[in-house]
């Protein structure tokens, strides 16, 4: 490789990192659900990515014994009429939940047609971001709160 192309493609990495380089910061409702969140027992964990657009993604892990025991993929989007929450659990099918509520700080999907759960909410008081699961009669209801992943691992 020559001087020439060395240089090249220096200036063509200076000028393209802007390009890939975070813009300022989007004002999203559900900004406050992106990051890394742990169970404070460490073996439940949610990561959900800045929203991008009309999207958010997520996944979760739960681990017993350092094995993962379950697994899903998920995703948030934004549609006519409200967000939509779809869940792939471990590999499987996608469920979708449509958005029923939302305030500053709390979402809620329901799908009234899947057995367990059909209603699942999400709530943060700025510390913690809370997972609730129940049936739509808020029955077998389950909830976990979890802690920035930085915060449990050190």
């Amino acid at each position: 490789m020559t001087v020439r192309t060395l240089t090249l493609a220096g200036t063509f990495a200076l000028f393209a990192a802007p390009l890939c380089a975070a813009g300022p910061a989007v004002d999203h409702p559900l900004d406050w659900m992106s990051g890394c969140w742990a169970h404070e027992r460490g073996d439940t964990k949610e990561v959900w990515s800045a929203p991008e657009g009309e999207l958010m993604f997520g996944y979760g892990v739960s681990k017993t014994d350092g094995s993962v025991t379950f697994f899903e993929e998920l995703r948030i989007e934004e549609r006519e009429g409200g967000a939509v929450y779809i869940a792939s659990p471990n590999g499987g099918p996608s469920t979708e939940f449509i958005e029923t509520e939302r305030t500053g700080l709390s979402i809620t999907f329901e799908n009234a047609d899947h057995d367990y759960p059909q209603k699942i909410t999400y709530g943060s008081n700025r510390v913690a971001l809370v997972a609730t699961i129940s049936t739509i009669d808020d029955d077998k209801v389950r909830s976990w709160a979890m802690y920035d992943c930085a915060e449990r691992e050190g």
